[in-house]
C-alpha cells in the first residue's frame, strides 16, 4: 500500500485514504460515507478547502469511486456521500474483483443499485460502454473474441439475450467470474457471531447455541445498534471482561459500557484531531505570513530612496501613536513589520482602485 501511495498521492491525499480505508474495509466493507468535513475532523488535514481538493483527487485516481442512483445522481445524504473504496490490487491492476476497468468509470462515479441491510451492493457503469449482464458489470468492447467459442461478443447488442455471456462465466477481462461475485459486508450478524465465539476459543457452538445468538443478535439491532456498534461490543468485551464468558448473550449487558468507552475514545480521538488541526492551521499561517513578508521586503528593495524614507517615517509616526510604547526601544523588526503592514494596505489599495477602474 505504501509503495502504492509513494507513487501515486500526495501527503494529504494518503493521509485520506488511510482513514477511508479504516472506515470501510476495516469493518469489512469495501464502501462508506463521508464528507469534508469528516476528513477535517478525523485526519490531519487541514481545512475544508484541502479536503475537497483530496477527494477530488482521490477520485480522479480511482481510489475512490462515487456511488450514484438509479437516475445518475449522487448518492449523498446529510452524513456524507457515499463511495466504493478500490484495493491497492484493483489500482495496480487497472480493474476490480467484479472485472471492470478502472478506465471505463467515469469521473461522475457509478450507478449502486442497492445496499441491503446485509450490505450487499451491486453496482453498474454510468456509461453507453457498459452493459449490466445479470450481476456483473461487463463492456460490451471488451469481451475477447476467443472468450465465447462460436460466437461473436460484437454483435452484442439489444436483440441480443446477454444471460448466454453471463452464464458462460467470462468477466471484462475475459477470465471466469467469482460465483455470484458481488460487493459484501463481512459485518453480517453470522460473522460477528462466530468472531465472538472464536475470541472465547469456541471454534464449535452447538446450533441451539448459535439461535440463541441470533435471537440477542436481532434484540440489539432492534433496539437501535448497528453491526459495527455490536462488533465494537464484542472486541471491547473480550479485551475487558474479566470473568470467563461462555456466551454471546454477554454483550447485551457490556454493550452499555462498551458505547460509552467509544463515545469516550471518539471524543479523545476529535479532541486529538482538533489539535492537530490548530497547531497546521497555526503553522500554516505562520508560513504564509513568512512569505509575505519576505515578498513585500523584496518589494522595497525595488523603491527608490524617496520612497523608501518615506514609508519608514510613516511606519515611526504610527508606532508613536501607540501610548506603550517608548522609542528608546523601537528595533529594526517593529518598524520593518510596521512598513510591511502600511505597505501591505497601499498595495491593497492599489490593487483595489486598478479593479474600479
Amino acid at each position: 500500500m505504501h509503495d502504492l501511495f509513494s507513487e501515486k498521492l500526495n501527503v494529504y491525499e494518503t493521509v485520506a485514504f488511510i482513514w477511508i480505508w479504516r472506515i470501510s474495509w476495516g469493518f469489512g466493507k469495501n464502501y462508506c460515507r463521508f464528507g469534508q468535513r469528516d476528513l477535517l475532523n478525523n485526519t490531519s488535514i487541514p481545512s475544508l478547502r484541502t479536503s475537497q481538493r483530496v477527494i477530488v483527487g482521490l477520485r480522479e485516481k480511482k481510489f475512490i469511486i462515487a456511488a450514484l442512483d438509479e437516475t445518475g445522481i449522487r448518492e449523498a445524504t446529510n452524513k456524507g456521500s457515499l463511495y466504493r473504496v478500490c484495493t491497492p490490487k484493483e489500482i495496480i491492476d487497472g480493474i476490480t474483483e467484479e472485472g471492470v476497468s478502472l478506465e471505463l468509470i467515469p469521473l461522475e462515479g457509478i450507478v449502486c443499485e442497492a445496499i441491503s441491510r446485509q450490505g450487499i451492493a451491486r453496482e453498474a457503469i454510468a456509461s453507453q460502454e457498459i452493459d449490466l449482464i445479470g450481476d456483473t458489470p461487463i463492456a460490451r468492447q471488451a469481451i475477447p473474441p476467443e472468450a465465447i467459442p462460436g460466437e461473436n461478443p460484437n454483435e452484442l447488442n439489444d436483440n441480443n439475450d446477454p444471460e448466454k455471456y453471463r452464464q458462460r462465466g467470462y468477466s471484462l477481462s475475459g477470465t471466469p467470474l467469482k460465483d455470484k461475485e458481488r460487493i459484501k459486508d463481512t459485518l453480517s450478524q453470522d460473522e460477528i457471531i462466530s468472531r465472538f465465539y472464536e475470541g472465547i476459543g469456541h471454534t464449535k457452538i452447538s446450533k441451539a447455541k448459535r439461535e440463541r445468538a441470533e435471537k440477542d443478535f436481532q434484540k440489539l439491532t432492534s433496539e437501535g445498534f448497528s453491526p459495527e456498534d455490536i462488533q465494537f461490543t464484542v472486541n471491547w468485551s473480550l479485551k475487558n471482561v474479566k470473568e470467563k464468558m461462555y456466551d454471546f448473550s454477554i454483550v447485551c449487558h457490556t454493550i452499555g459500557e462498551a458505547m460509552a468507552a467509544k463515545e469516550k475514545a471518539e471524543a479523545l480521538q476529535k479532541q486529538r484531531a482538533d489539535e492537530e488541526n490548530k497547531a497546521l492551521l497555526e503553522r500554516e499561517e505562520y508560513e504564509k505570513a513568512q512569505e509575505e513578508n519576505q515578498r513585500l521586503n523584496s518589494y522595497k528593495e525595488t523603491m527608490n530612496t524617496n520612497d523608501r524614507t518615506s514609508l519608514r517615517e510613516r511606519a515611526l509616526a504610527e508606532i508613536r501613536k501607540i501610548p506603550e510604547i517608548n522609542e528608546d526601544f523601537i528595533s529594526e523588526m517593529f518598524i520593518n513589520s510596521k512598513e510591511n503592514e502600511i505597505l501591505k494596505k497601499d498595495i491593497g489599495t492599489v490593487i483595489k482602485d486598478s479593479e474600479d477602474k
